[in-house]
């Protein structure tokens, strides 16, 4: 959103505690990129998340937890 855009920081702590979050809880997450956020697939790649697919909803990403 455009009050998103005014704090970049933000954004970027926010991906970071979303990625600690999906690997406390989660192996595999699917998220499709909004396409009236012309950002959207940037957001969902540096959240980790890969590019799946398209389909009819669009352009859907993967992310799947790290084993180590």
């Amino acid at each position: 959103s455009d009050e998103m855009r005014k704090h970049p920081r933000d954004v970027v702590r926010v991906i970071r505690g979303f990625e600690n979050f999906l690997g406390t809880y989660y192996k595999t997450v699917y998220a499709v990129a909004d396409v009236d956020e012309s950002n959207a697939p940037a957001v969902l790649r540096r959240a980790g998340f890969k590019y799946y697919q398209t389909n009819t909803q669009g352009d859907i990403y993967v992310w799947n937890k790290q084993e180590h």
